[in-house]
């Protein structure tokens, strides 16, 4: 149900793609600004099928009392099969 709203970077949740790939730019990005001394920050997450099997408005619900960002989150995932989230 949500496999036609990915986009085509997501490589974890295609089947036949590894989360590897994106890790390995991630790698080769940073080691290309070693020089910069600034943190970088990655997260990958893996629901494997496990949103496509949930009842989306249930776990919402159940979503609310952990605070807005989760909810917002699972909310925009929910939508459009892609969270982007920048800080700082």
């Amino acid at each position: 149900r949500l496999q036609a709203n990915r986009p085509s970077w997501q490589y974890g949740f295609r089947k036949k793609c590894s989360t590897i790939l994106p890790i390995l730019g991630v790698q080769a990005e940073m080691r290309s600004k070693r020089a910069c001394f600034a943190w970088r920050v990655a997260v990958f997450m893996d629901f494997d099928k496990a949103l496509e099997k949930v009842w989306h408005p249930s776990l919402l619900i159940k979503l609310g009392p952990a605070g807005r960002c989760p909810y917002n989150i699972s909310t925009s995932y929910l939508q459009d099969g892609c969270v982007r989230a920048q800080f700082g």
